[in-house]
């Protein structure tokens, strides 16, 4: 996530990808050939290049930093895979982040009512922010659910379970449509905030814990406005 445009991410052979955000593009420019010579200098080229600024894109091509084997700027899906930002797909015309999570309906559509299929399908969810807490929380707690009852891994699940586990999976469907802007606000707005503050909200039950962080800016006209930063939630022990 970034206060400001254009975005670069950078992904080192034997390390993840780097993110970073600078409000003009010289200074994307300059930044870019600081990360090449420093990671040179350590053997590690970086590479998979990408912006959604076409002006530091035909930079990239001018330095040699990037080929221009595809011209086509506007195509920001090559070979009908999206691009990623921390495992996060990123629509870089519009610049918004999604879920790309065909392969998970795909899975879940095999739909196999015991332990082992659940715990399956929960190593295949990758949500490094937490836009998917509240949905994601259900399952993991029917999985505690499941381990109480102490059934084996292939064991049929118990009618009550693989009813709340139905539900669940007919709800994956639902977050096809689900995206989130790049930025927490828009560079109009940034350029007029009076404040700006990080708000931290946590709770408990005894299901679970959860933490969410907001931003809140006050516009120089008294207009306000939030968004979601990072989420984060525990299932509570069953002892503690």
């Amino acid at each position: 996530m970034s206060l400001s445009l254009p975005l670069y991410i950078c992904s080192p052979v034997l390390f993840d990808d780097i993110i970073g955000s600078q409000p003009l593009v010289n200074q994307a420019l300059t930044i870019t050939l600081e990360a090449i010579k420093i990671f040179e200098d350590a053997c590690i080229p970086l590479h998979k290049w990408q912006t959604n600024s076409k002006s530091l894109h035909k930079a990239w091509q001018n330095k040699g930093i990037i080929s221009d084997e595809n011209p086509h700027f506007e195509t920001f899906e090559k070979d009908n895979l999206p691009s990623k930002v921390l495992g996060i797909a990123w629509n870089s015309r519009e610049d918004f982040l999604y879920f790309d999570i065909k392969g998970l309906i795909d899975f879940v559509s095999k739909r196999i009512d015991t332990k082992r299929f659940i715990l399956q399908v929960l190593g295949r969810i990758f949500d490094p922010i937490g836009f998917w807490g509240p949905f994601i929380l259900r399952v993991k707690h029917l999985m505690q659910k499941v381990w109480l009852l102490g059934v084996k891994w292939d064991e049929s699940l118990p009618e009550y379970i693989i009813s709340l586990w139905a539900d669940w999976c007919e709800e994956v469907l639902q977050l096809t449509g689900f995206s989130i802007p790049h930025c927490y606000f828009s560079d109009p707005l940034m350029n007029n905030f009076k404040t700006l503050e990080l708000h931290l909200f946590s709770d408990a039950s005894t299901k679970a814990y959860r933490t969410v962080a907001y931003l809140r800016m006050t516009s120089s006209n008294k207009e306000i406005l939030t968004s979601f930063v990072a989420s984060k939630n525990r299932i509570a022990p069953l002892k503690f």
